[in-house]
């Protein structure tokens, strides 16, 4: 080991000390929570979050939701507790192989307790704050957003620069420190893993931007420390940590008391939505309101969970009656209009959801005041995404792209995750219209990530099924079913029907490429499971469908009942503020391949006329498909082999594919 080394140092020093991990100080922070008052919750509801808690919420998603509804100093009251521990072997061996600092991202204070017992002088920089200043703690989502501490970052780089690191008992989940750590440019790092354990993505993505610098070594992390000591340190520092108290320190029942019981419920509430359990949520929030209709923010919280459970249409009867309401503080109308804004765009009323984004930009306009500067920028962002999200459908793309750059960088100064993963998963589906694959999957996957690294389990359903568009699209086929299994169940578990439509219209595309028969048969079965349910995008699409097997299958009068079915739909001034243009240009290729398929003399014109629309609108993936369906013909424009090649680079393999094939047959349009 060089003779300068730092060492930075995570959770997994202290456990000789009794400290609990992450998981057993999250369950421990709810039995306290639960134990300081009344709860509405079921027992079984409460198993779920404990079951959760065990699984995969993390600690910082946890107190996040628990902060939202107390102040952070009684969220974070807890971490008193690990002043009384004592510290064990490891701290005191790693305070002797260390020679002049330690980083830590832990909030005891053990290391000070061990250099103070052997009469040593350390550095020790805390990233994460200090149990003995709970001002200082850093432990939820939104804090770790904002970065590390602009002082503390400065330390920390400094004292790493250009020297030799070890990291001892840390996982590198932090996204606040990972960057640093690699920004910093140490001269090299040795990463210790205990035996058994598995890399963190963050730890992937270190390896690669430091390469031959980053050494990982799987090892019992006790014994690597005693091989580098000698026999008299060894048994010097056992004797220290044998003769110090073991008992792990205790959680106050008291601390939590203070808790109103709107607070605590609403907080256990929150948490049961998080888990996708909208059911137990429901129940708690009805009784709240039914004790209390005053309270405005709670009938806001209630609409939300009446969206999941009765639907969108039962939610909008509480915003209504809110809006009713005269002394509506500012904040809160603020909220219930973009809620509103939500629950018509997911019953297909784009037009109405447009007109209640102009209050809501008004509002905003004329009473900034109101906010503090994180809500605003937190509520501007979800606006700018439902106005998006309405563009992108519609097929506006340069517009929805714009807004959601604006939401982006709203949603960086509030600090909001989901609003994060969410813009960053549509963003990709608009870089998936105009074609570019390559970014589109890069945008899904930083989505992807940062909903696995924050614990939104829930929330990565939708990048999981935008990625898996594109690649159905870029036609890398055998890695979309497992996905479709992994996503499927998300969102129905979680009573989500939108997500539910859309995947299985994804499986519907997937199955086009091996056998419309099979495709046609699960269309079959959507439209069954359909019904009359609000969702007119995803009737227009499932029409598209039908048009599409109903060419492969020769059945033409099919086709056209299904395209003038369409036509009329997208007429809706209720369902959509003007036709989705982009709906509108596939239909037009459908009617252009039935040509093709029929040998009719005007193919040609009506596949050049498809591929221009589609360039006009920016959508050079489908102008592709359109441009191969055209040199199908032997009439193309350009080249095949110029085509081929503009397919190879933009990564359109499916087309690719389609040209290399001897022989006509079906050739299935995946719709964007």
């Amino acid at each position: 080991m060089p003779m300068e080394s730092i060492f930075i140092v995570g959770a997994g020093a202290s456990r000789g000390s009794g400290l609990p991990d992450g998981t057993m100080l999250a369950t421990n922070i709810f039995n306290l929570l639960c134990a300081g008052g009344s709860v509405l919750a079921s027992a079984g509801a409460l198993a779920k979050i404990r079951a959760a808690l065990e699984q995969e919420l993390r600690l910082e998603t946890f107190l996040e939701i628990l902060a939202g509804e107390v102040s952070a100093e009684v969220a974070f009251r807890p971490f008193a507790s690990l002043k009384n521990a004592e510290p064990c072997f490891a701290h005191f061996a790693i305070l002797a192989l260390s020679r002049s600092a330690v980083v830590t991202t832990n909030q005891d204070v053990l290391f000070e307790s061990a250099a103070r017992r052997l009469g040593v002088r350390r550095r020790i920089i805390h990233l994460h704050g200090q149990c003995d200043r709970i001002t200082s703690i850093v432990t939820i989502i939104s804090q770790y957003l904002g970065g590390l501490d602009r002082s503390i970052r400065a330390s920390f780089r400094n004292v790493i620069r250009g020297k030799a690191v070890i990291v001892f008992g840390y996982s590198g989940r932090d996204r606040d420190v990972m960057p640093v750590l690699v920004a910093a440019r140490p001269e090299r790092v040795t990463w210790l893993l205990h035996t058994g354990s598995t890399m963190s993505p963050e730890l992937e993505q270190a390896r690669s931007a430091l390469g031959d610098r980053l050494t990982i070594e799987w090892v019992d992390s006790n014994r690597w420390l005693e091989s580098h000591l000698s026999s008299s340190r060894r048994s010097h520092f056992r004797a220290i940590a044998m003769n110090l108290a073991d008992q792990p320190p205790s959680l106050e029942e008291g601390w939590f008391r203070p808790i109103t019981l709107v607070q605590r419920n609403r907080a256990i509430a929150k948490v049961l939505e998080h888990i996708g359990a909208y059911d137990e949520a429901f129940g708690i929030y009805r009784e709240l309101c039914e004790g209390s209709t005053e309270d405005a923010q709670l009938l806001l919280d209630f609409g939300r969970v009446t969206a999941r459970v009765e639907g969108h249409v039962a939610a909008r009867e509480i915003y209504e009656s809110l809006a009713r309401r005269k002394h509506l503080s500012v904040p809160v109308r603020a909220q219930m209009y973009l809620e509103d804004a939500d629950a018509l765009r997911n019953t297909s009323r784009a037009t109405g959801a447009r007109k209640v984004l102009k209050k809501l930009q008004r509002l905003l306009h004329d009473h900034r005041h109101a906010f503090d500067k994180k809500a605003f920028a937190r509520i501007q962002g979800w606006s700018h995404n439902a106005q998006a999200g309405i563009d992108r459908l519609e097929g506006r793309v340069a517009s929805a792209r714009r807004l959601y750059g604006k939401a982006q960088r709203a949603f960086s100064k509030a600090r909001d995750i989901d609003g994060r993963i969410d813009a960053l998963t549509w963003q990709s589906e608009t870089a998936m219209i105009l074609g570019d694959l390559k970014t589109a999957v890069e945008l899904s996957d930083a989505a992807i990530g940062d909903a696995i690294a924050y614990a939104k389990t829930l929330v990565k359903a939708w990048p999981w099924y935008v990625k898996a568009e594109g690649l159905v699209l870029s036609g890398r086929l055998n890695e979309v079913a497992k996905m479709i299994g992994l996503m499927r169940p998300v969102f129905e578990v979680n009573g989500n029907a939108q997500g539910t439509f859309w995947t299985l219209i994804l499986e519907i595309d997937l199955l086009k490429d091996h056998s419309w028969r099979e495709a046609q048969r699960l269309l079959d079965e959507v439209w069954i499971r359909l019904g009359n349910k609000p969702l007119a995008h995803v009737r227009a699409r499932l029409l598209l469908e039908q048009a599409d097997l109903a060419r492969a299958a020769h059945h033409w009068s099919t086709v056209h009942s299904s395209l003038s079915k369409l036509e009329v739909q997208l007429r809706s001034g209720s369902h959509f503020s003007e036709p989705p243009r982009l709906i509108k240009v596939h239909a037009s290729l459908v009617k252009a391949e039935c040509a093709r398929d029929q040998g009719f003399p005007e193919t040609r014109e009506l596949l050049a006329r498809a591929q221009k629309a589609y360039e006009k609108l920016g959508a050079k993936g489908m102008a592709a498909r359109a441009a191969v369906a055209l040199a199908l013909t032997g009439h193309g424009k350009e080249r095949r082999e110029k085509l081929r090649e503009h397919c190879v680079r933009r990564g359109y393999l499916r087309e690719v594919r389609e040209m290399g094939r001897s022989g006509g047959g079906y050739y299935p349009i995946q719709f964007i």
